[in-house]
C-alpha cells in the first residue's frame, strides 16, 4: 500500500488541472486524482471510498459551484476530509463563506504559489489528524463514562432487586422451619410455595443479568430451528398463567400455524416478557390481544393491552436497561432489562421489535420475524383464564 498523500483535485480548467497535478506529483511527490466537475468528483470519491487524504477545490465550476459541492461533501462520507479551495484573489467574500462552513485553507490563482500551496497542504492534514484523534479521544471518554454509569445503575438495580427474593427465601426458610417444628402442615404448604415463587424470580434475575451481560460483550447468540409461531405463543401463554397474581383477564390469540426458523426458547422468551409486561401495567383488562399476521416474507406479532399506555417520547427510551417513566411505566420487581434483551433477540433474528401506544390507555408491542414457507390456516380463538 501507497504511503503517498492522496489529494483530489477538483478543476474545470484542463490547463491549470493539469499544471497543479504535474508539480504537486513530480516536485511534491503527492499522489493526485484530478475531476473536472462536482458530480465526476462524488463519483470518483465513492469509487475510491473517500480514500483520499485532503481535496483541492476550485470555486467556478459548471453545473455546481465549489461552495455548494462542498456543502455536499459535508453530508457525505468525506465530512471529515480537509478541503481547500482555490479561488481568485477577488472572492474575498466566498473565501469568508468558505471557511465559516469548515473550510481548511485557500489559495489563490491564477498564479499559484506552490511551496505555499504545499505548507498549506501538510498543515490541513495535520490539524485534520489531530483533530480525528480529539474526536477519537472523545468519543471514548464518553463510552467510558457511559459504561460506568451503566455499571452503577446495574449494580444498585441488582442490589436491590436480587436482595428482595434472597430476603423472602431467607425468611421463608425460617418460618418453614418452625412450621415444621409444629407440624403445622398447612403453613408448611404455603412457606414452601412462597420460597418457590422468590427462587423462580431470583432464577430470572439471574438470567438476565447472563442476558444483558453477553449483549455488552456482544457474544449474544441465537439457535435457529424449525418452529411453529402459534405453538410457541400457547406455551408463553402457559407460562404466564401459571405465575403468582396471574392475569384474571383471557388471552385471545389467532389460532395460525405459521412455521419459520427461529430460537424456539428465545422467541417464547419475547413473547412472555411481551406478556408478562401486559399483565404487570394492564392487570385490570379484560383481555390481551396476541395477533399474527403475513406481509411478504415476513410475520407480524403483536400484543395489545389496555394499560396506561406509554407517551410518544418514552417509546424508544423503555428499550433501554433499567428505565422509568413518570406515567408510572417502570421496572419495579425486575432489573428493567426484558424488553433490551427482547429486541436482541428479534434483532438477531432479522426482525424489529416496536412499540405503539394511544394515550391515556392502550399499548401494543410489535415485532416481525422472517417467514419459511408454509401454509397458514388462521381462525380466531379464545383461550380461558
Amino acid at each position: 500500500m501507497s504511503d503517498l498523500i492522496t489529494i483530489l483535485l477538483i478543476e474545470d480548467s484542463e490547463e491549470l488541472r493539469d499544471v497543479v497535478q504535474l508539480i504537486l506529483t513530480t516536485k511534491y511527490n503527492y499522489k493526485v486524482h484530478v475531476a473536472d466537475n462536482g458530480q465526476e468528483a462524488l463519483k470518483l470519491l465513492d469509487k475510491l471510498d473517500y480514500q483520499v487524504d485532503l481535496i483541492l477545490l476550485d470555486y467556478m465550476m459548471p453545473e455546481i459551484n465549489g461552495i455548494d459541492l462542498f456543502r455536499l461533501l459535508l453530508k457525505s462520507p468525506g465530512k471529515d476530509l480537509p478541503v481547500v479551495m482555490i479561488t481568485s484573489s477577488d472572492a474575498l467574500e466566498l473565501v469568508i463563506e468558505f471557511m465559516k462552513l469548515g473550510g481548511a485553507d485557500f489559495v489563490q490563482k491564477p498564479v499559484i504559489d506552490y511551496g505555499i500551496l504545499d505548507l498549506i497542504i501538510q498543515r490541513a492534514i495535520a490539524f485534520s489528524e489531530k483533530n480525528k484523534k480529539l474526536l477519537k479521544a472523545e468519543a471514548a471518554l464518553i463510552a467510558a463514562e457511559s459504561a460506568r454509569e451503566f455499571m452503577e445503575n446495574f449494580i444498585a438495580k441488582i442490589s436491590h432487586e436480587l436482595g428482595t427474593p434472597s430476603h423472602h427465601i431467607s425468611s421463608a426458610l425460617t418460618l418453614i422451619k418452625k412450621a415444621h417444628v409444629e407440624n403445622d402442615n398447612q403453613k408448611l404448604e404455603e412457606w414452601i410455595a412462597t420460597a418457590e415463587i422468590s427462587n423462580q424470580r431470583l432464577k430470572r434475575l439471574v438470567k438476565d443479568i447472563f442476558d444483558i451481560t453477553a449483549i455488552q460483550k456482544g457474544r449474544f447468540s441465537i439457535y435457529q430451528n424449525k418452529a411453529n409461531l402459534r405453538t410457541l405463543i400457547k406455551t408463553a401463554v402457559s407460562e404466564v398463567k401459571t405465575q403468582p397474581n396471574a392475569f384474571t383477564g383471557k388471552f385471545e390469540t389467532d389460532n395460525q400455524d405459521i412455521i419459520l426458523n427461529c430460537d424456539q426458547d428465545r422467541v417464547t422468551q419475547v413473547l412472555v416478557n411481551l406478556l408478562n409486561n401486559s399483565v404487570r401495567y394492564a392487570p385490570d383488562s379484560e383481555k390481551i390481544d396476541i395477533k399474527l399476521k403475513k406481509e411478504d416474507q415476513s410475520v407480524i406479532c403483536s400484543v395489545s393491552d389496555l394499560g396506561p399506555g406509554i407517551s410518544k417520547g418514552d417509546r424508544e427510551n423503555i428499550f433501554k436497561p433499567f428505565f422509568q417513566n413518570e406515567e408510572g411505566y417502570n421496572h419495579s420487581g425486575t432489573l428493567g432489562l426484558g424488553l433490551t434483551i427482547s429486541r436482541e433477540i428479534i434483532r438477531q433474528h432479522g426482525g424489529t421489535l416496536s412499540v405503539e401506544s394511544n394515550l391515556p390507555k392502550g399499548t401494543t408491542f410489535i415485532f416481525t420475524l422472517p417467514l419459511s414457507q408454509g401454509e397458514t390456516h388462521a381462525q380466531l380463538t379464545e383461550e380461558g383464564k
